[in-house]
């Protein structure tokens, strides 16, 4: 279960003994990139809306109750980032289920909102209470997996160990070997936001995330994309115990202390960055719906396979490809959902097909 997604609860009045706690320090940089064709004095317009980077070191302590409620302390040791939105520097926020309290360096509260709905989750069984917080491994996807996401409008793509699943959308990157993976998001073919993120393995064999690195993106009139925003994550010192000692956060992380020392920490302006590129088979297929006919296009002669399976992953049958231009006749399939394969030495090409007579 990610850390980062845990949904904080309400505790009762008197909640029971925690029966599992979390820390770890959160080291986090941010910045703000205009196109470098524009004027230096773009940068005013950041700053006038409150737009500015910042290095922010905090400590986060998420305690679990049987009941399933939870709740989640920040302390920001060196203050929160925001602080120009206060009247005074925040230095702790507590969430208890839908509930936000903010407080001062000598603990008074100064803020308190109320955030959405209250709800709490149903408790987790026994033998699951010690996995909580650890992430799970990334793992070469399934058949099932696989069939899964091509039939709700993915392709799937096998290439340098990597395993990519690609829709209109989104991206989807799984690295088994290095246990990283990344997600994009796409607007008219154009990435306009990333998420990479780094796991660890632990001493028992579990895993926990290391770092974090989200990029979004802008479009310029010629349809190139830019850095907007650049922000990193790094996760260190996790301690499955239910104590956070304020006065060990005051030591800075190496990402702050570096980042603190570099007096080059501004909004920055960025150069071009084209878009993340993905070595995938490109294979046309068309038309999708088929009727009795489907055209396959190759960016090179192929001497391989074409598999087609049912919806349910069936093995239905088998056709060879021997150009860069094919053409197999379906009349013999019904009308409905199919999965196409095509595997060469490296890559592997899963694509749905909608059989439509």
């Amino acid at each position: 279960m990610l850390i980062a997604t845990i949904t904080n609860t309400l505790i009762a009045q008197t909640p029971p003994d925690p029966v599992r706690c979390i820390t770890y320090d959160v080291s986090t940089i941010v910045k703000y990139g205009i196109p470098a064709t524009m004027s230096p004095d773009s940068l005013s317009a950041f700053e006038l809306a409150g737009i500015r980077p910042y290095v922010e070191d905090s400590k986060v302590l998420y305690t679990y109750f049987q009941s399933g409620k939870s709740t989640q302390t920040i302390i920001y040791p060196h203050g929160h980032n925001n602080v120009d939105a206060w009247a005074v520097p925040i230095y702790k926020s507590e969430t208890i289920d839908n509930v936000v309290n903010l407080y001062d360096i000598d603990n008074n509260l100064v803020f308190s909102e109320e955030m959405g709905l209250s709800y709490s989750l149903p408790p987790l069984p026994n033998d699951q209470i010690p996995n909580l917080g650890y992430y799970s491994p990334i793992t070469v996807p399934s058949n099932n997996d696989i069939f899964m996401m091509v039939s709700e409008g993915y392709s799937y793509f096998t290439d340098n160990n990597k395993h990519v699943f690609i829709s209109d959308s989104t991206q989807f990157i799984l690295d088994p070997v290095n246990q990283n993976s990344e997600i994009r998001i796409l607007e008219d073919g154009k990435v306009v936001l990333t998420n990479f993120e780094q796991l660890i393995q632990t001493d028992n064999q579990k895993y926990l995330p290391s770092y974090r690195i989200t990029k979004s993106y802008l479009q310029n009139l010629t349809g190139d994309n830019r850095i907007m925003k650049y922000e990193k994550k790094v996760f260190s010192n996790y301690n499955f115990s239910c104590e956070i000692d304020p006065q060990q956060s005051q030591t800075h992380s190496s990402l702050y202390q570096a980042s603190t020392k570099n007096q080059n920490l501004s909004v920055f302006h960025y150069t071009p960055e084209a878009n993340p590129k993905i070595s995938t088979l490109n294979i046309g297929m068309f038309p999708n719906p088929a009727g009795n006919l489907i055209n396959f296009v190759m960016p090179y002669p192929l001497d391989e396979d074409i598999e087609i399976y049912s919806g349910s992953g069936s093995f239905l049958s088998k056709h060879k490809l021997d150009s860069t231009q094919s053409v197999i006749d379906i009349t013999h399939l019904p009308n409905g959902q199919y999965i196409v394969r095509i595997t060469t030495n490296h890559e592997v090409f899963i694509k749905k097909l909608i059989i439509q007579k």
